[in-house]
């Protein structure tokens, strides 16, 4: 399976949380400890901003996060960027040497994310693996992955793709 490499973003800040940010003020990020949050601001010393599962560049305490490199993520240099997923269906390739494209849908973007594969099996097995993963956390998470349920999820995906 493969992507284009410019679909997910790279050079992220990332941060781990050291311990829970529990604000009454919807401005505030609110995060439990161990959270990863992403895509990080860093306005000033005291305060960053930065997004966690659906809330998306609120401010939060610098000092409640440590910062983390790309190779302190559990994935190491495989984890690139990240994507929220959501349902996926399947689209036939122009010509038999294209095999056939994955497109996973992400909750409120137009665009989907895409992966190719070879055969019409192996997308209709990823298609239901990503489809039923999705319809499992959809009622808890609105379709967005926390880091752990991500890397759970991701781990599932690969292991029933490869032990089919």
């Amino acid at each position: 399976m493969y992507t284009s490499p410019d679909y997910l973003e790279t050079n992220v800040v990332k941060a781990k949380a050291k311990s829970s940010h529990r604000p009454n003020d919807p401005n505030l990020l609110k995060f439990d400890k161990g959270a990863i949050i992403t895509n990080i601001v860093k306005q000033a010393a005291e305060w960053w901003r930065g997004d966690f599962e659906d809330q998306k560049q609120k401010l939060f305490p610098a000092d409640y996060v440590e910062e983390i490199a790309e190779s302190d993520t559990p994935f190491g240099e495989l984890l690139k960027g990240s994507v929220v997923l959501g349902k996926a269906d399947i689209e036939r390739g122009l010509d038999e040497t294209l095999g056939y494209v994955i497109r996973i849908w992400s909750p409120g973007n137009p665009v989907p994310f895409k992966v190719a594969v070879k055969s019409g099996k192996e997308a209709r097995e990823w298609q239901e693996a990503i489809n039923e993963a999705y319809a499992q956390v959809d009622g808890n998470v609105n379709g967005n992955f926390n880091s752990n349920q991500l890397i759970t999820f991701i781990s599932c995906l690969i292991s029933i793709c490869l032990f089919r």
